[in-house]
Parts: structure tokens; C-alpha cells; sequence
């Protein structure tokens, strides 16, 4: 595993290797803005959901968070930058501790960027490992971390506010997953260069 701070263009000869022994190119967004506008959907229904399984113990209102008679007041406190900054730290370890043996991989690397961090591995897997890497944090931290907390009444504002947006940042995940749902058959392997993704049928079919 190895640490950088800029994500890595998808390798040419890599990509020229793969298509050489007939590895098919995942039709995906080609740059992060619009990746974004396509995750848009994906982003509310799973801000939508989270927002759901919170309501089921605690009421959510926007006065809690400075909002009231048409009056906004949002303080941002070191507390909520270093609590914002540990969610993302997690929800990038959580990628990174599912992929096969990452802490002995060359080909594996964990990004951090002034504004966000990210996980990227050229390892070969399957498209099961492939989707549990991605659903993962959304699902641990959004999904069933709520239902916990809920059940214990620890729902604070504060702690909404990060199960919240967690799910907001996994709409990317969301729709790599959909894409490979989409576009890949069942037993498909998967790898990647850079950010370009490459699938393959299992051998005899």
C-alpha cells in the first residue's frame, strides 16, 4: 500500500495490455464533475434513506442546526472540522481494510487530498469483492450505525449531521456499483487503471 496526494491517470500501455487480452472497458463517467451530476440521484436517495431510519427514533428538524423563522445560523467548530475530517478517514479505511491483503499490495494506494481522501487499488477481483469494497461504508455507517445509535439514544444533532453526510459521499460508491450491476455478468472480474475500470467474463462462457 502506498500513500499519495494526487489520483493517478489510468496507465496507457496498461489499458492498450488489457484490451489486448479482450478486457472490456466499464462505460463510466470520464472526470469527477461529471460523476457527480450523475451521482446527484443517488446522493438524495441515500441522504433520503439514512434521514428515514434516523426518524424512526429521533426527530430531525432544522431547528437543531441554527435554522428558524427564516434565520440561518451555522457555527463550524475545530470539534466539527476534526469530527468531519475522522468520518472521512474512516469511510476510506473501511474501503481499504476490504480489499485482499491491501497492507502487502503494490498496487493498492490511499489518496489524501486537502479537501477529501480516497482508496484506489489495480488488484484483480471479483465483481462481489468489487461491490462489498464500494457498499460498505454506507452501509456500516448510514445504514446500521443509525439503527444502533437509535436503539441506544445516542442520536445527537451532531452526530445526524456526520451519518448524514457520509451518506451524501457515497453516492459516488453508489453509482460504481450500479454501473458494474448494469454492465457486468455475474462471475465478472474486475480491475482497474488509475480510475478506468476493465471487466472480464469468467473463462467458458
Amino acid at each position: 500500500m502506498k500513500i499519495i496526494f494526487r489520483r493517478p491517470l489510468p496507465d496507457p500501455q496498461r489499458k492498450a495490455e488489457l484490451l489486448k487480452r479482450q478486457w472490456i472497458r466499464l462505460k463510466e463517467p470520464d472526470s469527477i464533475g461529471r460523476a457527480l451530476v450523475w451521482s446527484m440521484p443517488l446522493m438524495l436517495a441515500a441522504g433520503g434513506l439514512t434521514l428515514l431510519i434516523i426518524d424512526m427514533f429521533a426527530e430531525v428538524s432544522i431547528k437543531e442546526y441554527g435554522a428558524d423563522e427564516g434565520r440561518t445560523s451555522l457555527v463550524v467548530t475545530p470539534l466539527a472540522i476534526a469530527s468531519a475530517l475522522s468520518l472521512l478517514l474512516i469511510h476510506e479505511a473501511i474501503h481499504l481494510v476490504l480489499i485482499p491483503k491491501f497492507w502487502r499490495s503494490e498496487k493498492t494506494w490511499i489518496g489524501l487530498r486537502l479537501f477529501g481522501g480516497f482508496v484506489l487499488t489495480e488488484e484483480e477481483m471479483s465483481r462481489r469483492r468489487y461491490i462489498v469494497i464500494s457498499a460498505a461504508p454506507y452501509i456500516l455507517i448510514s445504514i446500521i450505525l443509525p439503527l444502533i445509535l437509535g436503539w441506544l439514544g445516542w442520536l445527537a444533532p451532531g452526530v445526524i449531521i456526520l451519518l448524514v453526510l457520509n451518506a451524501l459521499g457515497s453516492s459516488l460508491d453508489l453509482l460504481n456499483i450500479i454501473l458494474i450491476l448494469i454492465q457486468t455478468p455475474p462471475k465478472a472480474r474486475l480491475v482497474c487503471t488509475g480510475t478506468a475500470t476493465f471487466w472480464k467474463a469468467p473463462q467458458g462462457r
